[in-house]
């Protein structure tokens, strides 16, 4: 999958997201430690992808690649009877940001990324 592109992802750990949805919407994006937004096997095949979590608060992590699904147009605003409170209010403020995000070029997505590169000096 291409550097920030948005997509769709699943949250295993936290299932009460999961329920009902198809996932939490995310942009692919470096991890601002290391540079870099997928981590290989031994045998060469991606892993997994950095991703940033939109919402409030943007959030970051390392999701298994079977995880990651690339946006596609039948992911319709899902139910999401199960989240509630500052939870239900991130994930109404993610699925927003997602619907501006689809209108953006790569270039754009890059400058809406809350977890930038440190510069080394």
């Amino acid at each position: 999958m291409p550097d920030k592109t948005w997509v769709p992802v699943r949250v295993p750990q936290m299932p009460e997201v999961e329920t009902g949805t198809k996932g939490w919407p995310a942009i692919l994006s470096p991890d601002p430690n290391v540079e870099e937004y997928v981590r290989l096997g031994r045998e060469g095949y991606v892993e997994y992808y950095h991703v940033e979590f939109l919402g409030r608060p943007h959030t970051r992590y390392w999701a298994a690649a079977k995880h990651v699904e690339l946006y596609h147009t039948s992911f319709t605003k899902p139910k999401y009877r199960n989240l509630q409170g500052a939870m239900r209010k991130s994930y109404e403020v993610a699925m927003e940001e997602a619907a501006k995000v689809m209108e953006m070029g790569c270039e754009e997505r890059l400058q809406i990324s809350h977890f930038q590169p440190q510069e080394l000096q």
